[in-house]
């Protein structure tokens, strides 16, 4: 009697040992599919993000072409009155577009021009419309000790206004200007007057010094702006919790590039 309930005892121990060794197995498999699950889904919402990320930074990239100088837009994925979000994104699914361009200001301090560089602004910007806004009060102010080594000129087409050191819009420099038949003919006007009277200008900054060069400038008006010479164009996708963002820089200096060989020595 004994053996019988040893050997229903063992049987008992080792169904318990197998069920338990079945379970530990099938919860170890169900672990991996759902690690793995987790692992696919999260690589697809990062390929995902990252790919319409791309695409934002694309429709960004291409209203600056079509836009030009000193467009700026601010693109967010909760604005549900936009017409980008209304065209590119369904609310019922998980991806949202964003992005940010930003490339123009009123005012920029402390800038450091390196030794025999050169940088280039244009003294206007785009609007939404497609309309240009030219600037008439600009202020150019050098911090350093050496502002006599930094050429600046201000350049419309076939005239232009070349000095040295710092400027207010008020001063009166000489104009240069090609006339009809191909010479120089040359004038004193004010610099604001020379801003009002032409469109599409572009301050050029040089340093001939072999030291950096620290500058201010800023427009009286803040209303006014010109166009960074760097543009930062900031993308971002998200995906349910995951978002990816991505950052372009644009140097308009380069771009810009034929203008500085219209940098002169400076006149009074």
């Amino acid at each position: 009697m004994r053996k019988s309930n040893s050997k229903k005892a063992y049987s008992v121990l080792l169904a318990l040992l197998m069920t338990s060794f079945i379970i530990i197995i099938v919860s170890g498999v169900f672990k991996l599919i759902l690690q793995n699950m987790y692992d696919t889904r999260w690589m697809q919402d990062y390929l995902k993000a990252y790919a319409r990320a791309e695409w934002s930074m694309e429709i960004a990239l291409k209203k600056v072409k079509d836009m030009w100088y000193g467009y700026e837009e601010h693109i967010f994925s909760n604005a549900w009155n936009n017409k980008i979000n209304e065209i590119f994104y369904d609310w019922n699914k998980d991806a949202k577009i964003w992005y940010e361009i930003n490339s123009r200001t009123w005012s920029i301090k402390n800038i450091n021009l390196e030794s025999n560089k050169y940088t280039i602004y244009p003294l206007y910007y785009t609007k939404a419309d497609w309309t240009k806004q030219n600037i008439t009060k600009l202020n150019f102010t050098i911090n350093s000790w050496n502002p006599s080594f930094l050429v600046w000129n201000i350049i419309w087409e076939k005239w232009w206004i070349s000095s040295t050191w710092s400027f207010s819009y008020n001063d009166e420099k000489q104009l240069k200007k090609i006339d009809t038949s191909n010479n120089f003919t040359f004038e004193n006007l004010k610099i604001i007057d020379f801003l009002k009277s032409s469109e599409d200008n572009y301050l050029i900054l040089y340093n001939s010094s072999n030291d950096l060069i620290n500058y201010n400038l800023e427009t009286i008006d803040s209303l006014e702006k010109f166009t960074l010479n760097n543009i930062s164009i900031i993308a971002e996708w998200k995906v349910w919790d995951y978002k990816q963002n991505l950052q372009v820089n644009l140097n308009n200096s380069k771009n810009l590039n034929l203008l500085k060989y219209s940098i002169l020595s400076g006149e009074n």
